[in-house]
């Protein structure tokens, strides 16, 4: 919170000893990943980078792309066709309609995953008791739901950010960041559906996951 505090109210980015698009984006090629590295307790512009990256993947798009063949068992092949072809025209739509608005938009739509994976979590809960065509519907609905919200908030706001605040190596930092978090969220998952004896044989493991995506979400609205 400090960070965007200062970042976006009560300083001048361009004017920034930490933004690397003036002076020191010309001299890119003498700054090394080192130097980045022991910079990276003053510089707020990558450090902040770091933490979008991190949060891109732990709010929970992977664990929902992890989980589209057993969400819906009878259709698994359409219901992951379906959900490929959603996420890429929300991916391709929010180029246009992000433009100056990326606070905005990162607000609006985590707000809206977050409100997803309540209900995701509640629907979970309640196909626990009662086994319903309809509730199952409702659930990969708001599946849908959560990945549009992603694709118009965090998804491409991380890479607009860093493509407009970092240096090259810069982005190569926080795009390690973004590949070792969903390493992460890959290895957690797999734990998580091994304590629950296989993600196809129980229901139960879309609680904590969710539970999980919506920690995050929480951590993303903070900021």
């Amino acid at each position: 919170m400090k960070i965007m505090s200062r970042l976006y109210y009560n300083q001048d980015l361009e004017d920034s000893e930490d933004c690397y698009d003036s002076e020191l984006e010309i001299e890119q090629d003498k700054i090394s990943f080192m130097d980045l590295f022991l910079s990276l307790k003053k510089n707020e512009t990558l450090r902040m980078g770091c933490i979008l990256a991190a949060l891109q993947q732990l709010t929970g798009i992977n664990f929902l792309i992890l989980t589209s063949t057993s969400i819906f068992p009878e259709n698994k092949k359409l219901f992951t066709v379906i959900l490929g072809v959603i996420n890429c025209i929300s991916g391709s739509s929010s180029m246009f309609l992000l433009k100056k608005h990326y606070k905005t938009n990162l607000f609006t739509g985590t707000i809206g995953m977050s409100l997803c994976s309540i209900i995701i979590i509640l629907l979970s809960f309640l196909s626990l008791i009662i086994e319903s065509k309809s509730i199952n519907y409702t659930y990969i609905g708001i599946c849908f739901c959560f990945v549009a919200g992603f694709e118009f908030s965090i998804g491409p706001i991380l890479w607009i950010y860093c493509a407009d605040i970092l240096c090259e190596r810069g982005i190569a930092i926080t795009s390690s960041v973004n590949w070792v978090s969903a390493s992460l969220v890959i290895g957690a998952f797999d734990v998580i559906a091994e304590s629950y004896g296989g993600i196809y044989n129980n229901k139960k493991i879309f609680i904590p996951l969710n539970c999980f995506s919506l920690f995050f979400c929480a951590c993303v609205l903070s900021m």
